[in-house]
């Protein structure tokens, strides 16, 4: 595999990810809530459908960010990926 290849298959594994953590913080907070507040669910229900997919975006923004730290301090980026753009000059 060439080194176009692989950044194209991190930035798709890398979407996967971040996609999976986003759906994570917001369906487990509503299914926890929901078993624990039971009948009393039915009144912050409108409120949670506004508030969990900002809070699962900005707290999967933040854990992917972390992620991709960790993994650029682990892995030298410019030996296995190469941009998919260059710049002209």
């Amino acid at each position: 595999m060439n080194k176009k290849l692989n950044y194209v298959l991190f930035l798709l594994a890398a979407t996967v990810v971040n996609i999976i953590i986003m759906a994570l913080l917001f369906f487990i907070p509503f299914i926890l809530l929901a078993l624990l507040l039971g009948k009393s669910f039915e009144t912050i229900y409108p409120i949670l459908i506004i508030i969990l997919p900002l809070v699962s975006i900005v707290g999967g923004y933040f854990i992917y960010s972390k992620l991709y730290m960790f993994f650029r301090e682990k892995v030298n980026m410019e030996k296995y990926f190469e941009p998919l753009f260059k710049r002209n000059k």
